[in-house]
C-alpha cells in the first residue's frame, strides 16, 4: 500500500509517498509523524475517489480531533 501525507499542493503531498506492508505499518508510520501513540481506534480510513491524476483509487485517511493526515491507494 501506498500512504502519502495531507500536504498544500498534490505535488508537495507526493514527496511524502511511502510504501507500507499493512496497517499496522501505517499505524506505526503514523505515529513517527506526529510523535505520538497512535492505535488501531484513532484512525479512520474512507473511500474517498479514483484520482486519474496519480492512477490511485484514494482512501482518506483521518484522526478524530486531528482532522486529515493524509491518502490511501488501498482500504487497508
Amino acid at each position: 500500500m501506498k500512504f502519502r501525507e495531507h500536504r498544500g499542493s498534490l505535488d508537495d503531498s507526493l514527496l511524502t509517498v511511502v510504501e507500507l506492508k499493512d496497517r499496522f505499518a501505517l499505524l506505526e508510520h503514523l505515529t513517527s509523524i506526529l510523535h505520538r501513540p497512535v492505535t488501531e481506534k484513532d484512525v479512520a480510513i474512507v473511500p474517498y475517489t479514483f484520482d486519474s491524476r496519480i492512477g490511485w483509487q484514494t482512501y482518506i485517511v483521518m484522526l478524530p480531533g486531528y482532522g486529515v493526515i493524509g491518502f490511501t491507494d488501498s482500504s487497508v
